[in-house]
């Protein structure tokens, strides 16, 4: 693992061909949309897209809050190396902040599965490692911003922990299970991030994609994640909604014993609120900030 710290000399951190060519196609195609945010047609049909959604109230000015600093947040990248014999994965994960002084760490793990289709394994990697640069965080100051969904979350520790049965290489599964414990135990991260209301995650694409469908007409032709950057203002934000509201039915927690944490998780994802000052409840929403 590679820790970053204030040394101006330290080495920099190996990233493979097919991991840069990957995130140059996708800020090529991010920066072209947002080009297309200042096209007459594009803009005229987002300003119906956001009129309809004042009218019924999805959009919704936030207080000015004072004092909040600079916020922090996490986020983490992976990819499967083509190297050699068996399957060997690169995952990063970065905690980060503008905050003067503040150490920046970035977390790299080269790993070899022997499980030829080993992508739920590294995705479980990833998660684990994102998830713990959270708990670390500890943000009280601010908001710790993480660049995922909760419900993504789930799904992935749901997923790998189904491959992690399945595998049959018990050196697979004990490379993944330091990364696991850590994060499902009963007072574990995962746990732990979920109680603290400064952590965000922000479902660019989910929820963007969510009101896309309903209010965006078929001549916008834009990323989900650029759609709602066109309708929102500064300070504005969607009407939060629970999870338990949002058409997804109840969220399962996979009930693997290694999962210790699965109870109070499953509350707390299938929770219902009345105000955004609930706690122990998540919700969907996304704000444009000042």
């Amino acid at each position: 693992m590679y820790a970053s710290n204030s040394n101006l000399y330290r080495e920099p951190i190996p990233i493979s061909s097919q991991f840069a060519e990957v995130l140059e196609s996708d800020i090529q195609d991010y920066v072209e949309n947002l080009r297309q945010l200042d096209t007459p047609e594009i803009a005229e049909g987002l300003q119906s897209s956001r009129n309809r959604m004042l009218s019924e109230n999805i959009i919704q000015q936030s207080q000015t809050v004072q004092g909040l600093g600079s916020m922090v947040a996490v986020d983490g990248g992976n990819n499967v190396l083509n190297i050699g014999l068996g399957t060997q994965c690169f995952v990063v994960s970065v905690l980060y902040s503008l905050r003067q002084n503040y150490d920046v760490r970035i977390s790299m793990e080269r790993l070899a599965f022997e499980e030829e289709e080993a992508t739920a394994l590294m995705y479980g990697v990833r998660n684990a490692m994102e998830v713990r640069d959270i708990y670390d965080a500890n943000e009280r100051e601010s908001f710790c911003i993480v660049d995922n969904s909760w419900v993504s979350l789930l799904e992935n520790v749901n997923r790998v922990l189904v491959n992690y049965r399945r595998n049959n290489s018990d050196d697979d599964q004990q490379s993944l299970l330091k990364f696991l414990q850590p994060m499902l135990s009963r007072n574990g991260h995962f746990i732990g991030i979920l109680q603290n209301s400064r952590n965000i995650a922000i479902s660019k694409g989910g929820v963007s994609r969510f009101y896309c469908n309903q209010y965006g007409s078929n001549s916008l032709n834009l990323l989900d994640k650029v759609f709602l950057l066109g309708v929102l203002q500064a300070g504005e934000y969607t009407k939060p909604i629970p999870l338990s509201e949002s058409g997804l039915g109840k969220l399962n927690v996979h009930t693997d014993s290694i999962f210790e944490s699965q109870n109070a998780i499953k509350e707390i994802y299938n929770a219902t609120f009345t105000s955004t000052g609930d706690v122990n409840c998540i919700g969907s929403s996304v704000c444009l900030m000042q």
